[in-house]
């Protein structure tokens, strides 16, 4: 019994500690990554050339809401580049509809998947092929994109000297439950990248966003293009990285106000998602290295909930609360930061439960199908496993 005692007050204590860490490194990146409404109004007499490439697979809803709308964004030097990846839900002609009412846009479709790529990569890749701007913006389909915010980023990047730019987006208000674990998810994702250190040029990390991301193109061409990352299942970080590798310098910011998107739709979604998120860059393809490190995760993030339990130390009652406290500080202050409602702060630990089913779920469901599912194509662990080139560092 006094073992078992010693090892349930350091699950205790290691709980409390964590999560001291966790609300000192969530200020840290809220005070480290500014955020785009607080930019000054950019003024500039001659603006570089900006290409939008936006990847497509069955986007009609998105093809004919959002991203129409992005088409009043009036940055003076700009193109769009829509790639139709292989649809079948009328993907394909909206954009053509698209090409043909704005000089700016180029339709682009891919009818067959060359071996030894990912869709989405391939489809950026052809992307960047018809583009010819200076700047090369990444993005996706359902993301809502304000007037001005390309003038922003750009402005920022070159007054900072910055070669490769994160726009983290604010996030869609969804069911409360929902929100909830969109927030566990984005801290933790922020987190293990160390976004903090983004902008740190000695430093390895590297922030990434599906939403927004702007490269100069003259450094992707110098590390190698999207040829690079042809088989990256991480691909948006995995850019950061490279382009940092390549002697670039990154940054992040904040585009709440501004950039728009959901981290999923639904629960099942989401669940799903995590497939490749977890499986194969968390995980790095191992159900026994996504076990431990969900278990440490589940572990430290209850922790402080075991003072409620009758263990007999003193003060546990009022120890406990200040433990929670802190886990409720902490997701107060991700829900501002990114736009959701502060109701989504109070789901702890049901969104924890969630969360840790479906990291385990996404790793049995990788391990027993033996590689991921995306964009309608399956991808085996031993061809990715090839293509790996980002890595937490």
């Amino acid at each position: 019994m006094i073992i078992l005692d010693i090892l349930i007050i350091a699950w205790m204590a290691a709980g409390c500690t964590y999560w001291i860490a966790v609300l000192y490194l969530t200020i840290r990146i809220i005070r480290s990554i500014p955020l785009m409404e607080k930019m000054a109004e950019p003024r500039r007499e001659e603006w570089p050339g900006v290409s939008v490439i936006i990847p497509l697979r069955d986007e009609a809803d998105d093809v004919s809401g959002p991203l129409a709308e992005r088409l009043e964004e009036d940055y003076p030097a700009l193109e769009f580049i829509l790639v139709d990846d292989r649809s079948t839900d009328g993907t394909s002609s909206l954009v053509d509809e698209l090409a043909a009412s704005d000089a700016r846009v180029k339709g682009v479709h891919i009818d067959e998947l060359p071996g030894g790529w990912l869709g989405k990569i391939y489809a950026m890749q052809r992307g960047v092929e018809e583009s010819g701007g200076e700047w090369l913006a990444f993005s996706d389909a359902d993301t809502t994109v304000a007037r001005g915010t390309l003038a922003r980023a750009v402005e920022y990047c070159e007054s900072e000297g910055l070669d490769y730019l994160a726009v983290i987006p604010g996030l869609y208000r969804g069911k409360s439950l929902q929100d909830s674990i969109s927030q566990v998810l984005l801290r933790v994702m922020l987190i293990t990248e160390r976004i903090w250190k983004v902008d740190d040029d000695s430093s390895g990390a590297a922030a990434g966003s599906p939403s927004l991301a702007l490269v100069r193109r003259a450094l992707l061409e110098k590390a190698g293009g999207l040829a690079e990352l042809r088989m990256e299942p991480s691909d948006d970080v995995a850019l950061g990285q490279m382009i940092k590798a390549a002697g670039g310098r990154g940054g992040a910011v904040n585009g709440r106000g501004y950039v728009g998107a959901s981290f999923y739709h639904s629960l099942r979604e989401m669940a799903v998602g995590m497939e490749r998120g977890v499986y194969a860059s968390l995980g790095d393809f191992s159900l026994a290295r996504v076990f431990w490190l969900t278990l440490l995760f589940f572990a430290l993030e209850f922790g402080p909930y075991l003072f409620f339990f009758p263990f007999g130390i003193p003060y546990h009652d009022l120890i406990g609360t200040a433990a929670v406290s802190l886990g409720i500080v902490v997701s107060i202050l991700v829900c501002r930061w990114i736009g959701l409602p502060l109701v989504a702060a109070f789901y702890f630990p049901i969104d924890l439960i969630i969360v840790t089913y479906m990291f385990l779920r996404a790793g049995v469901v990788g391990a027993a199908q033996g590689g991921i599912w995306w964009r309608g194509t399956f991808y085996s662990r031993e061809m990715l496993s090839m293509g790996r080139r980002f890595r937490y560092r």
